[in-house]
């Protein structure tokens, strides 16, 4: 009947809230004895329920107060956006303004560059000694230059060597290339021995071998004159070494020989030797005469002389400076050919 009649339910509706008032007004009465939050909190919602006017105002003002929130909230994000941008234009101002001092900078680069330069090469250098230059090998031209203070002899001696590349060697050195005629049986050729094959410039030459004896054996060393005489000989020796005190005659010939020696006879006697020859006075002054700073042109005089070794010795230095190596090479070759 309600639902078609609408003073019945308005009625009705009355009755309901009028009953839901009595109920809050038990609920008041029982609350009033224990002031506080909750009775304060019953206490407003009783009224509200029973005002018509809040009823009606408070949903106003809730939705007003969601509105100004909305707009507050709007309008600080427009200010942080505004200062954002506010910020980028400055930066961008700022990097427009710094340019000019960049391209400042990037000009003033090589005059800045510059003094740099001259002030490394005007600071004071450390107390230290200069690099000595490198000397370089005399040419063909000075080679040929120092042949003209050679003497006559010598000079015509160098300058067919330099001219046919082939050493001029003495005559009698031939003759020291036959072999040696040894006392005992067993003979060791190979070893390496000084003197063998070439001339010495001093009476007492120092002989020189390399080791070949045993450790339980020892070395003897004599000396025979052309005709096969011993001249010298050394007490027992455990060196390879030995300084002869005989006076050999200059401008003769000699050989010698250094064998083994040792307590059983069961074991074999080794033997090496070679053949020498002492420079007379004049050969030596004639060497002595050689003013020559090049050890090429020193070397081939020596050759010329008999004096292989330091022949040697001074061909090896022309091929460690540089100086007319392939030449030095080859008459070193002719030298050891020769031995």
């Amino acid at each position: 009947h309600t639902r078609v009649c609408s003073n019945c339910a308005f009625e009705l509706r009355e009755l309901r809230q009028f009953s839901e008032s009595l109920r809050l007004r038990q609920i008041e009465n029982t609350t009033r004895t224990a002031p506080g939050f909750f009775g304060k909190f019953n206490e407003l919602i009783h009224r509200i329920s029973h005002n018509l006017t809040l009823k009606t105002v408070l949903p106003l003002v809730m939705i007003t107060a969601t509105l100004l929130g909305v707009i507050l909230w709007f309008s600080a994000n427009s200010t942080e956006n505004n200062s954002g941008k506010t910020s980028v234009e400055g930066e961008q101002q700022s990097l427009t303004q710094s340019e000019p001092n960049s391209i400042t900078r990037t000009e003033n680069a090589p005059m800045i560059a510059e003094q740099v330069h001259q002030n490394v090469e005007n600071r004071p250098l450390p107390d230290k000694k200069p690099p000595q230059p490198k000397k370089e090998p005399p040419p063909e031209q000075e080679i040929l230059a120092e042949t003209n203070n050679l003497p006559n002899g010598l000079r015509s001696l160098v300058q067919k060597t330099l001219k046919s590349k082939k050493l001029a060697f003495p005559g009698f050195l031939s003759a020291m290339r036959e072999d040696i005629s040894f006392r005992g049986k067993a003979e060791e050729n190979s070893k390496t021995i000084y003197p063998k094959g070439e001339a010495v410039r001093t009476a007492a030459p120092q002989f020189r071998w390399t080791r070949f004896a045993a450790e339980s054996e020892q070395y003897i060393v004599e000396i025979f004159d052309e005709q096969n005489n011993p001249v010298a000989s050394s007490p027992p020796l455990t060196e390879t070494r030995w300084n002869s005190k005989a006076d050999l005659k200059r401008g003769k010939t000699y050989s010698w020989e250094v064998r083994t020696i040792n307590s059983n006879l069961q074991i074999p006697i080794k033997r090496v030797g070679g053949k020498f020859r002492v420079l007379d006075t004049a050969e030596i002054a004639g060497i002595n005469q050689n003013p020559a700073k090049s050890p090429l042109i020193r070397g081939i005089i020596l050759a010329s002389s008999g004096l292989l070794s330091e022949a040697e010795t001074e061909l090896n230095r022309a091929i460690k400076n540089g100086e007319n190596a392939e030449l030095a090479r080859a008459l070193l070759w002719q030298i050891k050919n020769q031995k």
